[in-house]
C-alpha cells in the first residue's frame, strides 16, 4: 500500500507534463521552409485594418472577431482574428503567399473558471493549448500542438483552409 502511494505521489506530477507535450505530425523538414517565408511576411511593412464582426472565423465558435488585417502591395498576407466563446479567448494568426494560406498559429486561453481543460499554461501562466499548422497548395504538410491531447494523426486541417478562404473574402468586401 505504501508503494501504491509513493507510485501515485511521483507520478502525478507527470500527468501535467504529458498534457504539455508536443504532439507533431507530417514533414519538419517542409515546415521549416515555411517558416522562412512566415517570417519574412511578418517583417513585412504595409498597411494594417482593423476591423469588428459579429461573424467567426476561428476553429472554435466564438461570439465575434476581431479582425486585424495587414496587407502588402494591396493584397492581404496576415491576418489575426480574435473571439470569445464561453470557455475563454481564441486568437488566430493567418498567414498567405500569393493569396494561398501557409501558416496557422492558434491558441485557445481558458477563462480562469474553466481551466480544468487544460494543464499545460503559456507564457503569460494561462492554461491554454497552441497550435502551428504548415500548408503547401491548401494541404497541410505538418503540425505542431502543445498542451492539447485531443488532437489526431489524421487532422486534415481542411476546416481551416476553408476559414482563411471566408476570412479572406470578408476582408475583399470590406
Amino acid at each position: 500500500m505504501k508503494r501504491l502511494i509513493l507510485i501515485l505521489i511521483f507520478t502525478l506530477p507527470m500527468a501535467s507534463f504529458i498534457s504539455a507535450q508536443e504532439l507533431k505530425f507530417g514533414n519538419e523538414d517542409l515546415s521549416k521552409v515555411i517558416k522562412e517565408k512566415v517570417s519574412a511576411i511578418y517583417e513585412t511593412k504595409g498597411n494594417t485594418q482593423f476591423f469588428m464582426t459579429s461573424e467567426s472565423f476561428q476553429s472554435t465558435k466564438t461570439l465575434g472577431t476581431e479582425i486585424i488585417a495587414y496587407s502588402s502591395q494591396g493584397i492581404y498576407n496576415r491576418v489575426i482574428t480574435k473571439g470569445f466563446s464561453k470557455n475563454g479567448l481564441m486568437a488566430t494568426e493567418w498567414f498567405f503567399e500569393e493569396n494561398k494560406l501557409i501558416f496557422v498559429f492558434e491558441v485557445f486561453e481558458y477563462f480562469e473558471e474553466s481551466n480544468k481543460k487544460s494543464n499545460w499554461r503559456n507564457f503569460k501562466g494561462i492554461s491554454s493549448w497552441e497550435g502551428r499548422y504548415y500548408f503547401h497548395n491548401d494541404e497541410l504538410v505538418f503540425y505542431k500542438h502543445t498542451g492539447r491531447e485531443s488532437i489526431a494523426e489524421n487532422f486534415n486541417g481542411k476546416r481551416l483552409v476553408q476559414l482563411s478562404k471566408q476570412l479572406k473574402e470578408f476582408l475583399t468586401k470590406n
